[in-house]
This record gives C-alpha cells, structure tokens and sequence, in this order.
C-alpha cells in the first residue's frame, strides 16, 4: 500500500544518499589525497584504492553506526554532525568566492581551525550532561562560522597570496557582482529570484519553528 511505498522512497533516498557519500570519499582519497603525493600512480591503481577506501569507509560506518542511538532520531543526530563540519567549508567557500584576496594558506588553516573547533564543540554537546552544554547545535554552527570567517579574514592578511589566473574566472570582481549583469532567466530560473525565495523560506522557517 502507500505505506510501503513511502518506505521504500526513503530506502531508496537513503541509498542514494550513502552511495553518493562512499563514491566522493573513495575519489577524495585516490585523487586528492594519495595520488597528489605519488603522481605515478595510474588509473587501474587509483581504481583499486577507489575501491578499498569505499570498503573500508563502509566498515567504519557500521561500527560508528550505534553513536547514533545517543541522539533521539537519526535525521537529528545528521543535523547535529552536520553543524559542527560544515562551518570552516562555507566559510572558506564564501569568502573564496565573493574576496579576492583570500589566500590558500588561509583557506587550509581555516579548516584545520574549523574541525578542531568542531570536534571540540561535538565532544562538549555529546557529554552535555558533564559539561553543561546548553547552546543549540544550529547556533553553535553559526558561531562556529562567523569565527572561521573572521580567521579567514584575519590569516589572508598575515599570509597573502596573489590570486592565481586559473582561479579569477571562480571569483567575482566585487562583492556585488551577481547582483548586475544578465541574470540568465525568468522567475524561479532566475537566480537572483531563486536565492530571495531560498532566503525567505529560510527567515519563515526560522521565526516558525525557532
């Protein structure tokens, strides 16, 4: 009936979602990882670490899977490892492409910065109980955010770098650039248009259910 077929949408969702996961890992590793310090590598052998990175990534998943009881539903414990990783990464992402003087020393140090904070936040919510952590995880993760983006700031400025000519085509001139120009479409495949009803769904979403 419906009932099975809403149970096995969110099943195949799921699937999707954990396949998706393993495949990014196992390329992050090959080519971003293993191949930058051994370039030699070829192909077959990038295919093959593909393949046990994903082995083992699946292994890992299981045996950390029972931290999740902690946590009174599954989606909640997501959201929460969601907010104490995601900080450094938009940081880093926004003010790459909106600040051309952001540097890649910065942007690597923000994010060594950001998931040492993180964990530390994640280790004081988890023993809430011992530590008296009370602040909500989704504030945490905006604070978390606002500091990476002002050490960001900060560390372009100690250790600037040129903006390399392979990188100017992914950063705006100014700050305002999207906001001239062609925006390539009509109504929601605007999106100037789209980013506004994004905003405002999120300022509903905030004063609903905060």
């Amino acid at each position: 009936g419906l009932k099975g077929l809403v149970t096995a949408a969110m099943l195949a969702a799921a699937m999707q979602t954990c396949s998706a996961a393993l495949n990014s890992t196992a390329t992050l590793f090959a080519y971003d990882i293993f191949k930058r310090y051994r370039p030699e590598t070829s192909d077959h052998q990038l295919v093959v670490i593909g393949k046990v990175t994903t082995v083992v990534a699946t292994v890992l998943s299981i045996v950390c899977s029972p931290l999740f009881d902690h946590y009174s539903t599954i989606f909640e414990g997501l959201n929460r490892l969601i907010c104490y990783l995601s900080p450094p990464i938009t940081a880093v992402f926004l003010l790459g492409v909106f600040w051309r003087k952001a540097s890649g020393k910065a942007a690597y140090l923000t994010m060594v910065v950001g998931a040492v904070l993180g964990g530390v936040v994640f280790v004081l919510d988890w023993f809430n109980e011992f530590t008296g952590w009370n602040l909500n995880y989704m504030m945490a993760a905006f604070y978390l955010c606002i500091f990476c983006g002002v050490f960001m700031a900060v560390a372009s400025r100690i250790f600037p770098e040129p903006l390399k000519d392979e990188a100017r085509l992914l950063v705006w001139e100014q700050w305002y650039a999207p906001l001239r120009g062609d925006a390539h479409g009509h109504g929601l495949a605007n999106y100037r248009v789209a980013s506004a009803a994004v905003l405002a769904a999120f300022v509903v979403l905030y004063v609903v259910f905060r």
